[in-house]
């Protein structure tokens, strides 16, 4: 995934790891709770990889795409019936809202994905609030 592409590797890491969980028979009340506590990590662990996994695509519905397009079109529309009566302050006006439209739908896209794209989070920055956590004092789970 810091590529922004899904690796198939994960999936066989994550079914050994579960593997490895399902053979484990606790033997004590102590040893059933430290396992439902290892259960629970590894459900918390899939559902923040899947929701990683969704946002590779961006999350936005393609319903949502059109009504920003049409937003935009519209827009670009009204241009044709606005006047200033001066040609060089309606090119600046015009051009100056064509950008920002550009712009707006340009960030959009970028920010619905996270994870791929010219803006993006690179695994750095996981290691990086990680190394933080650990030099305020944060606890790992044993």
């Amino acid at each position: 995934m810091d590529k922004g592409v899904f690796r198939a590797k994960m999936d066989s890491i994550d079914d050994r790891l579960w593997a490895e969980l399902n053979a484990i028979r606790p033997q004590s009340p102590e040893h059933f709770s430290i396992f439902n506590n290892l259960i629970v990590m590894m459900t918390d662990m899939g559902e923040r990889r899947l929701e990683r996994l969704l946002l590779l695509d961006g999350s936005l519905y393609p319903q949502m795409w059109s009504l920003i397009y049409l937003g935009g079109f519209l827009s670009l529309f009204g241009l044709f019936f606005t006047s200033t009566g001066q040609a060089k302050v309606q090119f600046i006006s015009d051009f100056m809202l064509i950008c920002m439209i550009v712009f707006t739908i340009y960030l959009i896209y970028e920010l619905d994905s996270p994870f791929s794209g010219n803006l993006h989070i690179d695994p750095k920055a996981f290691n990086m609030v990680y190394d933080k956590m650990m030099h305020l004092g944060a606890q790992v789970p044993k």
